[in-house]
C-alpha cells in the first residue's frame, strides 16, 4: 500500500511537471512571436531611418562614445571628400582632416546640451569646388547614458555668395 502511495505521488509529480512544462513551453513560444515581431517592426524603423539619412542633402556624421564613426551619410561624404564605407569604424579625428571641422569635433560637450556651431570653408574661395559649411555638432545619447556625437552639415555656398553680390551691389 505504502509502494502504490508513493507511485501514485510520483505520477502526481509527473503530471504536475509536464503540465507546468507545457506552460512554459507556450509562454516561451508566445515570447519568441512577440520578439520576432518587435525585430521584424525594429528592422522596417532602421531601414526607413537609414534611407531618410542617406537621401538628406545635409550631410550626417555621427559617433559613438569612443569617437569612431558610426553613420556618415553620402552628402557628409561628398561634402568632406571622403569615402562612407571606409569611414565607419574608424577614429573621427583620423577620418575628418579639415582643421576646422576637427578642432569643432574635439569640443567637449556635456550629454545634456552643449551644442556647438561653426562655419567652415572647405577649400579656396577662387576653386570651384569650393564650400562653406554651418556644422551643428550635438551630443547623440546611446542607451546606457554614453552619449557619441552627431554633426549636420548644411552647405551655405550659395548663401555666402548671395550675400556677398548683394554687399557688392550696396557699395
Amino acid at each position: 500500500q505504502s509502494l502504490l502511495s508513493v507511485i501514485a505521488n510520483q505520477a502526481a509529480l509527473f503530471l504536475e511537471s509536464s503540465r507546468a512544462y507545457s506552460e512554459l513551453q507556450h509562454a516561451v513560444e508566445v515570447a519568441t512571436a512577440d520578439l520576432v515581431t518587435a525585430n521584424r517592426d525594429l528592422g522596417a524603423q532602421k531601414a526607413k531611418l537609414e534611407t531618410l539619412v542617406a537621401e538628406m542633402d545635409a550631410g550626417v556624421l555621427a559617433t559613438d562614445p569612443h569617437d569612431r564613426v558610426v553613420t556618415l551619410n553620402p552628402a557628409a561624404a561628398r561634402m568632406l571628400g571622403l569615402g562612407a564605407e571606409s569611414a565607419v569604424g574608424e577614429p573621427v579625428l583620423s577620418v575628418v582632416t579639415h582643421p576646422g571641422l576637427s578642432a569643432l569635433l574635439a569640443e567637449p560637450l556635456t550629454p545634456h546640451g552643449g551644442r556647438l556651431s561653426d562655419e567652415i570653408e572647405i577649400g579656396r574661395p577662387e576653386d570651384r569646388d569650393h564650400l562653406v559649411l554651418r556644422a551643428f555638432v550635438a551630443p547623440f545619447g546611446e542607451i546606457d547614458g554614453s552619449f557619441g556625437r552627431l554633426c549636420l552639415l548644411t552647405d551655405i555656398t550659395r548663401l555666402k555668395e548671395l550675400d556677398r553680390m548683394k554687399t557688392d551691389v550696396v557699395s
